[in-house]
Parts: structure tokens; sequence; C-alpha cells
């Protein structure tokens, strides 16, 4: 989580006999929802949408992690194919 740990806006919209549940995170604004039944309670609701967030966030705070390794490694790569191999005259 960030500094501001457990600060989500968490929205419930009655739809039928369900309620769709969102939470945003104010961050990185992402965003996710979830469907249950009227009768579920609002604790219960809240739970399951801010786990959902949460791993939402891990999760894309993973990828950019390994894209970040992956430019550091083709950016050395790189750099590593420009040296001449002792041939020709550079320009």
């Amino acid at each position: 989580m960030h500094e501001e740990d457990g600060k989500y806006y968490i929205e419930f919209f009655k739809v039928g006999n369900v309620v769709k549940v969102t939470a945003i995170d104010p961050v990185s604004l992402e965003e996710v929802c979830i469907v249950a039944p009227e009768n579920a309670s609002r604790d219960e609701m809240t739970r399951i949408v801010v786990q959902k967030l949460e791993r939402r966030i891990s999760k894309l705070l993973e990828e950019r992690q390994a894209n970040q390794q992956n430019n550091r490694k083709n950016t050395k790569t790189r750099a590593q194919s420009a040296v001449p191999s002792g041939r020709g005259i550079l320009a």
C-alpha cells in the first residue's frame, strides 16, 4: 500500500437485488468493482473489494519493477552490442 494506507473511496450502488461495490485508490487512480447480493453486509463487501484493489495495486507494482529490471538489462545489452569488434573506423 501507499503512505495513506487504507484510504480508499468506496461506492455502493444498488441495482435490482445486487449491489455493485467500487473501490478507488486516490493515489494510483486504480479502480476495481465487485457485485454482491443485497443481503451481504457492508463490512464484508468492503473487505472483499479492498482486498481486490490491494491485489491489483500489488500486481501493478510487481509488473512495474519487472519492467524496470528488463529495461536495465536491455540498456546494458544495447550498450555492449554498440561496442565495435575492433574492425573498421569509428567516425
